[in-house]
């Protein structure tokens, strides 16, 4: 009742001309509210929680649909996957197969080249003895260089096999499994903002969808309150407004209060609430006031709209 009859007396003063009383201000709880919003738009799933709720920071609040959003972390996973094995596939070389398919050619080859070689021994003993003809023992000896190219030529290529690709390959590869991993980050980070999260600890003032509606992205889901964003806006009226300075601590008292409750100017407006006539006479100066806000110390707790009357501390 106090709190009421103080308005009603401040509005009477300013109708009048009435000097205010400048010890005692009078105003109301006033909340910077917090409008969650979704990064991106999607039908709503569910709505984890209810108006008047109190949420702790990153607890959920609302679930949109994230069908498409998992497929997408899927299939960059496999591109993922497939990148990484070409890297060490370049990196390693040829696989095992391969090699072994090389090495059991190469020791072939040597057996071969093993075998001509004695061949073309006992045609030279038996030529110089004069039991072959000259053209066995060409023929003998064009099947040894034969044999000796082959296991060149495998040598060769095994050496290759096992060799890895050639560096600016690699380098590309590895470019190309970074380029997989952020797609990955990126498609995940999509999926986790279909969870829509309490950014800071708070009272749910009011869920703004329900579940099956769409929401659009960038548009407010909830309404949510910290606790340290509640403050006091009230009106100071113009002979007391050069007396009160930021930081100033207040005395704020309520009808519903069980005590004083302390508090600290925090804002005070450079331009008064109401227009006075064109000359600022001493009797019109006594109609302005001044709009200024101040926040609640000691974990006060008052809801948004609760009128109060402030008064500086001794």
């Amino acid at each position: 009742m106090e709190t009421v009859l103080a308005w009603l007396a401040t509005a009477l003063a300013l109708v009048t001309g009435t000097p205010v009383d400048d010890a005692r201000y009078y105003g109301y709880i006033e909340g910077d509210y917090v409008h969650v919003a979704a990064d991106s738009s999607g039908t709503v799933v569910a709505v984890e929680v209810r108006d008047g709720d109190e949420v702790a920071a990153r607890q959920l609040l609302v679930r949109l649909d994230e069908a498409r959003e998992k497929m997408a972390v899927e299939a960059a996973r496999a591109r993922l996957q497939v990148d990484r094995a070409s890297l060490s596939d370049l990196e390693t070389g040829s696989r095992s197969e391969e090699l072994a398919v090389i090495e059991k050619q190469w020791r072939a080859a040597r057996d071969t080249l093993h075998l001509a070689r004695e061949t073309l021994d006992r045609t030279e003993k038996l030529s110089e003895r004069g039991f072959v003809p000259a053209s066995t023992l060409d023929a003998d000896r064009t099947a040894v260089a034969t044999a000796e190219a082959e296991v060149e030529r495998l040598d060769a290529e095994l050496a290759v096999a096992r060799l890895p690709a050639r560096e600016a390959r690699i380098e590309a590869a590895r470019q190309q499994v970074k380029i997989a991993e952020a797609e990955l980050a990126r498609a995940e980070l999509d999926l986790e903002r279909r969870r829509i999260l309490a950014p800071a600890a708070g009272r749910i003032e009011r869920a703004l969808v329900e579940a099956g509606e769409f929401a659009a992205a960038g548009t407010p889901i909830v309404s949510l309150l910290p606790p340290d964003q509640v403050k006091v806006r009230f009106f100071v009226p113009e002979p007391a407004r050069a007396g009160l300075q930021i930081g100033d601590r207040l005395i704020v008292g309520c009808t519903s209060c069980t005590g004083p409750l302390a508090a600290r100017v925090t804002w005070l407006a450079s331009e008064a609430e109401h227009t006075p006539p064109v000359i600022f006479s001493r009797e019109e100066r006594s109609k302005l006031v001044f709009a200024a806000e101040a926040r609640l110390e000691g974990g006060a707790a008052l809801l948004p709209g609760q009128p109060v009357d402030v008064r500086p501390a001794p």
